[in-house]
């Protein structure tokens, strides 16, 4: 049991660390509010919005504190791409908290609905590989780790979006 915990937290490590280099992010503090995110909602076994803001607030409040925990209230653009009205984030996570996500598909496609909706100013695309990994975790999927070396493959993922249409 002792080695299966260690290969867990081994990946576990790794899935954080590649997760924050894909943003750029490579301090210490980065990762260890990372760590404090995952350990934190993975005690649950259900998402809520409330549990995603303070994920969101332990994952940023070293990083940018004014927008730790706290939904956008403005607009964004992502490159070329205009994210969700502002007005309307509250509404279409509710909507997507209520969507059953239990098959690899189905994770993948919420997660893509998440990174689509954008709820906060900063921080979106780790939160969100997060919140992917909690849902793999709790339907019994491995954690899935993108590379930063493969970024670009994990981008295309939301150019050949086929989005469920929430907003």
């Amino acid at each position: 049991m002792s080695n299966l915990l260690n290969l867990q937290k081994t990946e576990l490590e790794k899935f954080l660390k590649e997760s924050n280099a894909i943003e750029s992010e490579y301090t210490k503090e980065a990762f260890e509010n990372a760590w404090k995110a995952w350990k934190f909602l993975i005690c649950f076994e259900e998402l809520t919005l409330s549990r995603i803001l303070e994920c969101h607030r332990i994952l940023m409040t070293d990083l940018n504190n004014r927008i730790a925990g706290k939904i956008r209230n403005v607009n964004v653009r992502v490159g070329f791409s205009s994210k969700l009205d502002f007005n309307k984030i509250k509404e279409s996570i509710n909507k997507l908290l209520l969507r059953d996500s239990h098959t690899e598909e189905q994770i993948k496609q919420w997660h893509i609905d998440f990174e689509n909706i954008h709820p906060f100013e900063d921080g979106n695309g780790r939160i969100g590989r997060i919140l992917y990994n909690f849902q793999r975790i709790k339907n019994g999927l491995p954690i899935h780790i993108i590379y930063e070396k493969n970024k670009y493959e994990y981008y295309d993922w939301f150019l050949n979006d086929s989005s469920q249409n929430l907003f």
